[in-house]
């Protein structure tokens, strides 16, 4: 059978249940930071929480990482800059919570988090 290699970026649970349904080798490659993220995206999908991302719309982790939110009665949203903050309409301010791509820096996000 093929082999599917995840890279260190991490996918979603979208990519994981096909990869199962072809019946593909898979060889998990993602970054144990990673992984953190998605867990933590993972659990509060769970728990019902509104989650934000702060990353860069079009990279892989961050695809991967929203690709781990599935609660339909909540929401995962994704912001890059303070501006993205101010425009950002959440249902429920009480059940929040915030992640960020792991391949920014401190000074990458520093902006968007004093915004949060």
């Amino acid at each position: 059978g093929a082999i599917l290699i995840f890279s260190a970026h991490g996918v979603s649970q979208a990519v994981r249940n096909e990869a199962k349904s072809r019946d593909l080798t898979v060889f998990d490659a993602t970054c144990p930071l990673v992984t953190k993220v998605h867990m933590e995206v993972a659990r509060a999908s769970r728990r019902g929480e509104e989650s934000i991302l702060i990353g860069h719309a079009g990279h892989p982790e961050v695809e991967g990482t929203m690709g781990q939110y599935s609660n339909p009665e909540g929401g995962m949203y994704l912001v890059e800059s303070p501006d993205d903050v101010w425009k950002l309409t959440v249902k429920n301010e009480e059940k929040l919570s915030f992640m960020t791509q792991t391949t920014l820096s401190v000074d990458d996000t520093s902006d968007v988090i004093d915004a949060l």
